[in-house]
Parts: structure tokens; sequence; C-alpha cells
């Protein structure tokens, strides 16, 4: 293992071996997380998944269901399938899949519904901008693991409606509701329909497709959201605008607010963006938002994130002081991105005592998984493990990113990743890398066990042979 120097090393001595080790992060998606997730979640006697869930994995029963929790769910199952090939995790999300689909999308206009009964029937026929965006999460990373062309196609069906049928041709930006038959509903101008798509789907769709129309697409969403989302003072990026981009302020103690995870959540998507291939101004934009991040909603002292403060000077905490579990996880990935783009190892300095945070505090150690929001001190606030909103989703990504962060940017070890795709033709191409920046390389396949040739190590693909089945241990160098 390669060390951030003393202070990290002072710093690791007395967090634990395992913060800076990208294998603790894999175990502990693998053995503290999905195994409750695979036991509790599915809903056996109508079909389906719970939508809520208590701390000791007990169901509530609830009025609806969402589709955007299948999509969040299937994602966290796929990464259980990336980091561990077992089969049984990527036959849950097949299932998954197999139900939104049959339930969810709406086959006459297109689309997928904002929420479905408890037995599977349309409830909300609007179209979201949120709730389509984290349907469609899971099914880029479903495609990413399995190559499923169905699902592709929904993907891509699903993006060209919010393209196309949210596109505000006058002020340009993107409506935050449709209507069933895809008119405007609510003409709004939010996150989710922008810099929120970029970070939490565009990125991994560009990734696994690299479809130029589609990152021309991502590109323009950070264009949109610099150009008319962001405070011109300092940076800071607001969640709400009505449809001539006027802000929305969000009022929280009487004062004007903003969020640490919508700052996080911009500046991932710019740094992950830049990696894969995007223009260098989003580099430096993206390092700018994350480091005044850090200065303002970073507890130093004991490692947490806060979330919400004032957007004026001198951006005072604002509303709870709770530390929520996702706002957590980003700020663990915006750390290890300054560390990769700054070399500056003070990140992994801040990253190991943020990372202990979330070992020590968020992880529920009696009953698994992860609990919503904790104290300051790391007391438990809210318990819930599945709600609306919160999934296996946010869990397994911070155990999946995390592995291959530490694996290859800081640890220089090889990372392994698996992927089983069906029906496959000679000569297709799978491209097989999370991983944004481009000196990750593939230094070796194994087919169906068996070592393969056909790879192209800097392009981050594999050239499939004509077959029924195609399991891929590919690694990552």
């Amino acid at each position: 293992m390669t060390f951030a120097g003393l202070g990290a090393f002072q710093a690791l001595a007395a967090a634990g071996p395992d913060v800076l080790d990208g294998e603790h992060w894999r175990r502990q998606g693998l053995n503290e997380f999905i195994p409750h997730w695979y036991r509790h979640l599915k809903d056996r006697q109508r079909g389906g998944i719970f939508m809520q869930l208590d701390r000791s994995w007990q169901p509530s029963e609830t009025a609806v269901q969402w589709p955007f929790m299948y999509g969040r769910h299937i994602m966290g199952f796929c990464i259980a399938y990336q980091l561990s090939g077992d089969e049984k995790y990527l036959d849950f999300a097949r299932e998954l899949v197999d139900y939104l689909i049959a339930h969810g999308w709406d086959t006459v206009n297109g689309g997928w519904y904002d929420s479905l009964t408890p037995t599977g029937q349309p409830n909300a026929t609007t179209k979201s901008g949120p709730m389509t965006l984290y349907t469609d999460v899971g099914l880029a990373f479903y495609y990413h693991v399995t190559g499923d062309a169905r699902v592709r196609d929904y993907l891509e069906q699903s993006i060209r409606i919010r393209k196309n049928a949210a596109h505000d041709a006058v002020y340009d930006g993107y409506y935050q509701v449709l209507n069933r038959d895809l008119s405007v509903k609510d003409d709004s101008k939010r996150k989710h329909s922008h810099f929120g798509y970029v970070g939490s789907l565009m990125v991994n769709v560009c990734l696994a497709t690299r479809d130029r129309d589609m990152a021309a697409w991502t590109d323009h969403l950070l264009e949109l959201t610099r150009d008319h989302m962001t405070v011109p003072q300092d940076g800071w990026v607001l969640r709400d605008y009505e449809r001539d981009w006027k802000n929305i302020p969000e009022i929280v103690d009487g004062k004007a607010s903003a969020s640490a995870g919508a700052q996080l959540t911009y500046a991932l998507a710019l740094l992950r963006f830049y990696q894969f291939g995007g223009s260098p101004r989003w580099r430096d934009q993206g390092i700018s938002l994350a480091q005044q991040t850090l200065r303002v909603c970073w507890d130093e002292r004991r490692g947490g994130w806060h979330d919400l403060f004032e957007v004026a000077a001198p951006h005072r905490h604002l509303g709870s002081s709770n530390v929520v579990w996702w706002v957590q996880a980003y700020g663990d990935f915006a750390l290890l991105h300054l560390y990769r783009l700054t070399g500056d190892r003070g990140y992994l300095d801040k990253y190991i005592k943020s990372a202990t945070f979330w070992d020590k505090h968020i992880v529920d150690r009696v009953h698994g998984g992860t609990f919503l929001s904790v104290s300051p001190d790391g007391e438990p606030a809210d318990t819930t493990k599945a709600a609306a909103w919160k999934a296996s989703y946010h869990e397994m990504e911070h155990s999946f990113l995390n592995y291959l962060y530490l694996s290859l940017y800081v640890n220089h070890k090889p990372a392994r990743v698996y992927f089983h795709l069906r029906n496959t033709k000679a000569g297709t191409k799978h491209y097989v890398s999370m991983a944004e920046d481009g000196l990750v390389k593939v230094t070796g396949v194994k087919l169906n066990g068996r070592s393969w040739p056909g790879f192209d190590a800097g392009e981050r693909s594999v050239s499939l042979p004509d077959a029924k089945d195609a399991r891929l241990e590919v690694t990552l160098e």
C-alpha cells in the first residue's frame, strides 16, 4: 500500500489499517451491505420490492411503488455483481429490470411513470426529472455489466424524451415535470434535470457507450449549469429555478440556503466528465468548487459533512446539523478526486478522516447497511434502511468507487471487475471501465475462465466472440 506521507500514516494508524485499502471497501459492500438487501428487499406476496424498511429490515406498508427505487436498486445489485462475479446478484438485478419494464414504462407515450400501485399498476402517470433520472441510473449500469441491447434501447428512449419533450426552446434548459402525454406540467428548471443528470447518470452512460451525441449533451448540461445555476460571486450552485432561470430561494432558518450535496454532485460531475475526456475548463471549475465546499461544509475535527449552509458569506451552517449518508459518500469521492488531480497528499489525510467517519458511524454494525443520518458526533439519528431515495445505490456506489479509486490511483494495484454478456456476436466491442481517467488500462481479460487476448488496453474495451454466455473477468491497472 502506498501511504500519503507521515501525516496520512499517523491518521491511518489511529483509524485502523483499512480505509486506504480498496479491498476494504469491496468487502464492506459484499459483506455488510448487499447480503441484507438481497435477503429482505423482495416482496414475495405481491411481487416487486419493498419501498420502506426499518433499521432491522422489517417492511412498512406503502401506498405506492416508485420506479426510480427499482433503478437505484438495479445499480446496487449490478455493482455487487461487478465486485464479486456472484450470479445471484445479477439474477436479482435482472428480475428488477424485468419488473420495471413490465410495469413502469408507458407503452403508449413512452417514459417512466413517477409511481405505481403496490401491485404494479400506473399510479402517478407524470414523468418528472428526478424520477426519470434515477430510474435510468440502474439501466445504464445494467447495460454496462450485461450489454443488454433491450435495456440500452429503453435507456436511450428515456434520454431522448428528456432531450426533446422536456426541452425549453425559448430559454434553453429542461423542464421539471411532463404529463403522461409528454406535454409540460411543471416548467421549472431544477438540479436533477441539469447537473444532477450528469453526476448521477450521464458520465456512466458516456463510459459505457462512448456515444458522441451523449457526450455532447452532457457537455451542454454542464454549460447550462455554469451559465444559469451558479452564483457569480463565488460559484455556488443552487438547485431551484423558474422557467426563465430566476432562482427560487430555499429558505432555511430565515436565510437563503445552498446544499453541500448539490455542490459535491456538480463538482464530481465536472471532474468525472473532464477525466472521461471533457473540456479542460471543467477541471478548474470542479476543483475550485470541491475545495470551497470542503472549507465550508466539512467538519475537520470530527470528519462529517454538513449539508445546508447560508449562500451569503460567511456561509454559516443552517438547519439540521445531522450528517446524511449520501453526502458523506460524495465527500469521500471528492477528496479522492482532489488528490488524483492535484497530487496534494493532504487530501488523503482528509479522506482518511472522512472515510473513517463513514466506517465508524454511517455503517450500522448491529443490523448491517447504513443509517440515513447521524449526529455530528456520529450518533444514529434516522435509522431507516429503505425509504424514498434511500436504497442500496449510494452505499454500494461508495464501496465500488472507493475500491476503484484507491486500488488504481492511490495504491497502484489492479482492480478486477466482472461482466456477463449473453448472445454476443463476433467482433462486438464492449467498454469495461467505470474509472474515468484515461491512464487506466485493461491489462488482462478472462473469458469464461480462460485467458482472452481480444482487448484494447488503452480504449478499455473487449472484442467479444460468438457466444451464448460471455462471462468476463477484467483486470484494470
